[in-house]
């Protein structure tokens, strides 16, 4: 299922069980060029799968990452997604491996997979996701590292306004979020159901960390996955697209997520 965007951007939410296979998995593989590892895998990357549809994310220093994934090649900021792999790996010389990190699909299902890959500091990252199901089933992204990535962002430089529509299991609603230069984080969708938090410039990169709460369900109608509960995330401005992208999850269940991309 797509999800087309809204205004000017778009803010997705996802709840759900362990159930079906991710985006468009299995099919042919990508041709893998050779990688050679170096100190670390972060960096910023945009891709394809092997399945034609756009990738674009990120791996943190950490190894903490996320990589959202489109119906179709070029649609992350213009069209729709489908959803995002969001976990920890580690890299080690050229490799990458993680476990039992998650998929959130917008067609409803939350998937468990394991996390494989190689990459080259600096310059590329490809990784396969191998989803626990009967039939094996996989999916295999290959990216280029952004040097965007690169350029250290102030929180002056992403103030401002950004509006699009927020999106759960149970409804689609247009909504606001503000980005102060002081580093508060706000947010209300047109039913009510606000947002209040934080966003933090990360060193040496042009990333943020981000952490909001919704407000209590006593005090505004925000969907009962929300209602009173903390998400903690991460964005960043991608300036060839002049959006924001931000992608948060509640620490106390992973398989709750939200993500935004919207333009001032």
């Amino acid at each position: 299922m797509i999800r087309t965007l809204v205004g000017a951007g778009l803010l997705l939410t996802l709840t759900g069980c362990l159930d079906g296979p991710g985006p468009d998995a299995g099919g042919d593989g990508l041709a893998e060029p050779d990688y050679t590892g170096g100190p670390t895998a972060a960096g910023l990357y945009k891709g394809l799968t092997n399945n034609g549809e756009d990738v674009v994310g990120a791996v943190l220093e950490n190894g903490d990452y996320f990589f959202l994934y489109s119906a179709d090649a070029g649609d992350t900021f213009t069209g729709g997604i489908e959803g995002a792999f969001i976990g920890r790996l580690s890299a080690t010389n050229s490799d990458l491996e993680s476990s039992d990190d998650i998929d959130f699909n917008l067609d409803g299902a939350v998937l468990s997979y394991d996390l494989g890959g190689a990459y080259t500091s600096g310059q590329a990252l490809m990784g396969e996701v191998n989803y626990d199901t009967e039939d094996a089933d996989f999916v295999r992204f290959t990216t280029d590292y952004d040097d965007q990535f690169d350029q250290s962002v102030s929180l002056s430089d992403v103030a401002g306004e950004y509006t699009g529509d927020t999106i759960s299991r149970a409804r689609e609603e247009a909504a606001a979020v503000i980005v102060e230069a002081d580093g508060t984080l706000s947010g209300i969708d047109a039913l009510g159901c606000t947002l209040s938090g934080t966003i933090a410039a990360r060193p040496n990169s042009n990333l943020f960390d981000i952490a909001f709460t919704y407000e209590p369900a006593s005090t505004n109608d925000c969907p009962d996955a929300h209602a009173g509960q903390g998400f903690e995330g991460w964005g960043y401005v991608d300036d060839q697209e002049q959006a924001l992208v931000m992608v948060a999850q509640r620490p106390d269940d992973r398989e709750v997520a939200t993500f935004f991309i919207g333009q001032p």
